[in-house]
């Protein structure tokens, strides 16, 4: 290699001292190119690969050699098949510079081809223009125009469908329920219209479930009940009571019975002991008792006391107690009121401690 430099420079300078053809000179930078590219070792490029200065290359896809070394692609390119162009994706068309990436199938400014954009109020579509001429307020929605705050075929945007029982309202698909009944939607596709009145799984308010055995009734869980047991449970719970005999529920469900009063067929009566009388409070003796004294709810006067139905005014001292007349006995001893006025005792026993023995 060395000696075939030195050749050709001799040659050369022959040359630039006797001048080519016609008196032309030899350039001095075609002399340096000829002597770098001789000085350049030798290379054996496979096929397909061209030299380019000391490498190797493809001219079909590298991007600083691209059809030709040294020819370089501006940054967005990439170099294909020789060519410097745009990387897009499939299905995209590079339009203009720098590198634009469309797709000719829906862009009204580039549709079917670069630079051919549809009329006003046109849609592109499948590389098309439909013309629709919509008023303002419209779209135009595959060659129709539609409103999209109401159209349920094209609520929201073009082609977006309410589901059935759905209507389209301010662009978004909401359901359509008949009065009397309510959207519980949730868990149910998003629309489920429901009577909260008698619905089991939404009885009184949406996701509100009614327990095994009861039923939704006005909007409350109530029991199954077999006559003549009645539902009580006003949706705290399902239980059947029977009214009749139920003292919590006696005659209506609710209605509790006194203390000391039963329920019967409905009714809330006494289960006096003997010598009690049933009043609405409860079992009293009317003989004695202040505040029933000879009937039920009469009370004696402050510092009466009420003895044989009646109520007295004695002054006793303590210990004492007034039965009637203005006398004063004492209900411990006294064998004639033991343990009470007029309380007598029978013939051979005594009074102790107001017990007849």
């Amino acid at each position: 290699m060395t000696s075939k430099i030195a050749v050709l420079v001799v040659a050369l300078a022959a040359c630039s001292r006797d001048g080519l053809p016609g008196n032309r000179a030899v350039d001095a930078s075609v002399v340096d190119l000829v002597i770098a590219d001789l000085a350049a070792p030798d290379l054996a490029c496979p096929a397909s690969l061209v030299h380019c200065g000391t490498t190797c290359v493809d001219l079909r896809v590298d991007n600083a050699n691209c059809g030709a070394c040294g020819a370089l692609c501006a940054a967005g390119q990439v170099c294909s098949n020789g060519v410097c162009g745009c990387d897009c994706a499939a299905g995209l068309t590079v339009c203009g510079t720098p590198c634009q990436c469309i797709d000719l199938r829906t862009d009204v400014n580039n549709c079917g081809a670069c630079g051919q954009a549809c009329p006003p109020h046109g849609v592109c579509s499948n590389g098309a223009c439909l013309l629709c001429g919509c008023a303002p307020g419209s779209s135009c929605c595959g060659g129709v125009c539609a409103n999209l705050q109401l159209d349920p075929q094209n609520c929201g945007t073009c082609g977006n469908a309410c589901p059935t029982a759905t209507v389209c309202s301010n662009g978004s698909c909401e359901c359509e329920c008949q009065m009397g009944l309510t959207n519980c939607g949730q868990g149910h596709g998003g629309c489920y219209c429901a009577n909260l009145e008698s619905d089991n799984q939404n009885c009184g308010a949406c996701g509100a479930v009614c327990q095994a055995g009861c039923v939704c009734s006005a909007g409350l869980c109530e029991s199954q009940c077999a006559t003549p047991l009645v539902s009580c449970s006003h949706g705290l719970g399902c239980s059947c009571v029977d009214t009749r005999f139920d003292p919590t529920n006696c005659g209506a469900c609710g209605t509790a019975c006194p203390t000391g009063k039963t329920c019967s067929n409905g009714a809330c009566v006494c289960s006096c002991k003997a010598g009690l009388t049933c009043c609405a409070q409860g079992c009293f003796d009317l003989s004695s008792d202040p505040n029933h004294c000879g009937s039920c709810g009469t009370p004696c006067p402050a510092g009466q006391t009420c003895a044989g139905s009646q109520c007295w005014s004695c002054g006793c001292p303590n210990g004492l107690f007034c039965c009637g007349g203005g006398t004063c006995f004492d209900l411990v001893r006294d064998p004639a009121h033991c343990g009470d006025c007029f309380n007598v005792c029978p013939a051979g026993t005594t009074c102790s401690n107001g017990v007849c023995k």
